[in-house]
């Protein structure tokens, strides 16, 4: 019965696993947490950047730098929509100062016409 028992630690190699397959195999299980453990310090790093953003967007305590920039992208978000709100107020002043030149051409001819003279 234990001839057909199948390890995967005692296939390869020497039957006391003691060989280089033996050695190889370990190296392998060795690579893998390595990998394993870089991944999961890779994950924490991700997590750690998130949660600093987190706080700074949300006013918690975090990294002054990052505060700074995110209060001056808000800060440059808020002049851009005052920027644009006065330039659709310049155009709609020029505009009606146009009209009212017109306006004022228009009198102005008319009372010509009429025989007023204005200097």
């Amino acid at each position: 019965m234990s001839s057909h028992t199948n390890y995967s630690w005692a296939s390869s190699g020497s039957g006391s696993g003691s060989g280089s397959g033996g050695q190889g195999n370990g190296q392998g299980y060795v690579d893998d947490r390595e990998r394993k453990r870089q991944i999961q310090a890779a994950y924490r790093d991700e997590e750690r950047r998130l949660i600093d953003r987190l706080q700074v967007l949300t006013g918690g305590t975090g990294d002054k730098r990052a505060n700074i920039l995110a209060r001056s992208v808000d800060k440059l978000e808020y002049l851009h929509n005052q920027v644009d709100e006065l330039s659709r107020s310049n155009a709609e002043l020029r505009l009606s100062l146009r009209q009212l030149q017109e306006q004022s051409r228009g009198l102005q001819a008319l009372m010509e016409q009429q025989g007023y003279f204005l200097h």
